[in-house]
């Protein structure tokens, strides 16, 4: 927001206005982050249709990033330091591969929606892929990364990695809710701005865009194994094993990283 021109005679009281212009940003995120969490359909259709506040999708994904990096600072002591520096290039690339990911998912499945007759612009999914990923998936993100620190302030390490089963099936449970908790958010407003067709014709469009993202990212994840860090998400690695007859079979490894 520009600064009005101050009286003549004083200077711009650029610190009280740079305070204002912050903590509006900074409400109208919560408000964003907790409206499209606890309604995602509903929210996602008022702001297609222009009849919901929110803040700009990639505003809201760089102050998601900035408040996900603070708390991890400020939890970093509890987590063992068993990999080396990334730097500030690297520390950036692994803040905002998350966000990459999620918008991947978001033109994947326009793509799908599109072909079978969605009029949305692909805008439109960019937007509720951000704010699912900024809103739900960056609380469960969050969540996860508290119930880490903790596993490792209480339990400690060996050779880098928690000890203690029952910590171990907790971040297990806590990885899987906070992949769901995102799934759901996405699906649920991918679904509301993509209105074609009666009910289990939008039923069928929304299982086939979201298994065709979900499937191609994680091809590409598998394949190409870029560098840095993407938040939970689905892996398929094609792979050959060779059975007990030494006959080869194609096969592919799934798992969920993050």
């Amino acid at each position: 927001m520009d600064e009005l021109p101050a009286p003549r005679g004083q200077s711009p009281d650029w610190i009280a206005e740079a305070i204002r212009n912050a903590r509006a940003e900074l409400i109208l995120f919560v408000r964003t982050a907790l409206g499209f969490t606890a309604h995602p359909g509903r929210f996602s259709s008022a702001w297609i249709d222009g009849q919901q506040r929110a803040l700009n999708p990639f505003a809201f994904l760089a102050t998601s990033a900035a408040v996900l990096g603070v708390m991890r600072a400020l939890l970093s002591p509890l987590f063992p330091k068993n990999a080396p520096d990334a730097g500030i290039l690297g520390q950036i690339l692994d803040a905002l591969g998350p966000y990459a990911h999620y918008a991947l998912l978001g033109v994947l499945a326009h793509g799908v929606f599109r072909l079978t007759g969605s009029k949305a612009q692909v805008r439109d999914s960019l937007a509720v892929a951000l704010f699912a990923g900024g809103g739900p998936a960056s609380i469960a993100q969050l969540v996860l990364t508290i119930v880490a620190a903790l596993m490792f302030a209480i339990r400690g390490v060996e050779s880098g990695k928690p000890t203690g089963g029952a910590w171990l099936v907790t971040i297990l449970i806590t990885a899987t809710a906070s992949f769901t908790v995102f799934s759901f958010a996405f699906a649920t407003g991918m679904a509301a701005i993509h209105r074609v067709g009666t009910r289990f014709t939008r039923t069928l469009r929304l299982v086939a865009a979201i298994a065709v993202a979900y499937v191609a990212s994680g091809l590409a994840f598998g394949i190409f194994d870029p560098p840095g860090q993407y938040g939970l998400h689905f892996e398929l690695k094609p792979a050959v094993r060779t059975d007990a007859a030494g006959k080869k079979h194609f096969d592919f490894n799934f798992g969920l990283k993050g």
